[in-house]
């Protein structure tokens, strides 16, 4: 028959500690306690449940020193240790705990636990079995042999355990969550979300579960869903540094810019020291044409961890994009000795190596602002050169801030102008190419904005926000979308 876990150790503890106290008088040799240090186990165990944990951790010391033998003290200073995230030192009293009991099945438990959380995996699925074939009937039990399990890529098994333990505790969260995270790495979507959209109705107020339905979400493309499931949770948890971040990356996709920004600069607020956040803010400010204050914060991120080679190459390609050539070469080659596997920096650098010399200034063809172009047939034009060219006192780089800053205001006309002289300046500055696609985009001239989001991600195949308007366009113009959709097979059938 089987029995709770649980119940089972309460039981052992009880008769265990009465045991103790009637065995004041016996040395600690035989494993039982001294009237002194029986008081002394007797006031951790009061520490503990009143909540003082470190006098509680020190007292049980106390204990296990006067008498190394005396299990429950090993066994409390495990569960306590393991709570504050200290796998390691519980390990060691979890085991030493075994060798003097080595039928107790909620150490063996605890030592599967303490092995997941320090990567033992293999030795930490062996424990569990062992602790299966005790009789231990435990959501814990499944939910961490499932979590084992999928460290190790084995989803359908973890699968099948997160189900174990869901049939014995419906309402586990943990178990919800953790197979939803299976089923999503295994591809299975639908499943996932079901998962995910039991454990939000079970308990509205898991920051967790909505955070994981925001993470699907966006991975799905589904960005609106996925701002909702991010504000829901910041809602509970508002002072989470990683949710401010995941929730402006989103923003970033939908190309709200501006929201994004403040969720960075939250962000930097909990954690002013941050590279992670100090980058990302740095890149909404390039991304608004700022770049004076994107420079100041991808270099306050290379004070603060100047082996962050995510830092430098950040910074080499801001300073490529608006025409530092010699800084972005510096920058790029640095984040590379940093990391040598580097592919991004590498590519990078092979194309300003690869740049003509002296740099040559041509002209864009102006394109003209349309009130409600009628989709056309044919392929959307590639941006065409002009011998043209004139002289402006700003440079590229301060022409798409004003543009960006035109369009910000509604001024779609004058924005198109000053993103013309951009692209004009500086033909290799994907943001500005990408700005005056969005310009296009608001007017509803889809044909010009896939041209010039084309050309964005032509010069930087990892520009999100180039993408983003790109897929707005087509989505807004089926016979466009059709025309992409053949070119792209075309082009794949040509390889």
């Amino acid at each position: 028959m089987r029995i709770h876990w649980g119940f089972r150790r309460a039981v052992k503890h009880t008769t265990l500690l009465l045991a103790a106290l009637c065995a004041c008088t016996l040395t600690a040799s035989d494993g039982a306690l001294s009237r002194s240090v029986t008081k002394t186990w007797q006031d951790a165990v009061k520490a503990a449940e009143s909540g003082h944990r470190d006098h509680a951790l020190e007292l049980l010391g106390t204990v296990i020193e006067a008498a190394p033998r005396f299990v429950p003290a090993r066994e409390q200073r495990a569960r306590m240790l393991f709570d504050d995230g200290r796998f390691g030192e519980a390990l060691s009293d979890a085991e030493e705990a075994l060798r003097l009991d080595p039928a107790d099945s909620g150490m063996v438990l605890l030592r599967a636990d303490c092995l997941r959380q320090t990567g033992r995996l293999a030795e930490a699925v062996r424990d569990y079995d062992r602790a299966a074939a005790m009789h231990v009937e435990s959501p814990r039990l499944y939910t961490g042999r499932a979590a084992a399990y999928a460290a190790r890529g084995e989803f359908a098994k973890a699968v099948e355990d997160y189900g174990r333990a869901i049939a014995i505790q419906p309402d586990s969260a943990e178990a919800l969550r953790g197979r939803a995270a299976a089923h999503a790495a295994s591809g299975e979507n639908t499943e996932a979300v079901a998962d995910l959209n039991t454990a939000v109705k079970l308990d509205p107020k898991d920051a967790r579960a909505w955070t994981d339905r925001g993470d699907l979400d966006a991975k799905l493309g589904h960005d609106a869903e996925a701002i909702i499931d991010y504000t829901r949770a910041i809602a509970l948890q508002p002072a989470d540094f990683d949710l401010h971040l995941r929730r402006a990356s989103v923003m970033d996709h939908m190309h709200r810019i501006q929201e994004a920004l403040q969720d960075r600069e939250t962000a930097l607020a909990l954690k002013p020291d941050s590279p992670a956040a100090l980058l990302a803010r740095g890149a909404s400010w390039h991304e608004l044409g700022l770049h004076d204050k994107g420079f100041a914060d991808q270099n306050e991120a290379i004070r603060v961890n100047p082996e962050m080679a995510d830092a430098w190459f950040a910074r080499g390609a801001a300073r490529f994009a608006t025409g530092d050539l010699s800084g972005a070469r510096e920058d790029l080659k640095h984040a590379v000795s940093l990391r040598s596997d580097f592919p991004e920096a590498t590519d990078l650098l092979a194309k300003i190596d690869a740049r003509p010399k002296p740099v040559s200034i041509t002209s864009v063809a102006p394109v003209q602002v349309h009130d409600a172009p009628a989709a056309g047939h044919g392929s959307a034009p590639a941006p065409s050169p002009v011998k043209q060219v004139s002289v402006s006192p700003l440079t590229a780089a301060e022409h798409e801030a004003r543009g960006r800053k035109l369009i910000a205001a509604g001024k779609l006309a004058d924005a198109m102008v000053e993103l013309n002289e951009a692209v004009r300046l500086n033909p290799e500055l994907a943001t500005a190419w990408n700005a005056r696609a969005f310009a296009h985009l608001r007017v509803r001239d889809y044909r010009s904005a896939i041209a010039d989001a084309n050309e964005a991600i032509r010069l930087n195949p990892k520009y999100v926000n180039a993408y983003v308007v790109r897929a707005t366009a087509l989505r807004h113009s089926p016979e466009l979308a059709k025309e992409h959709s053949d070119q792209t097979k075309a082009t794949q059938l040509a390889r």
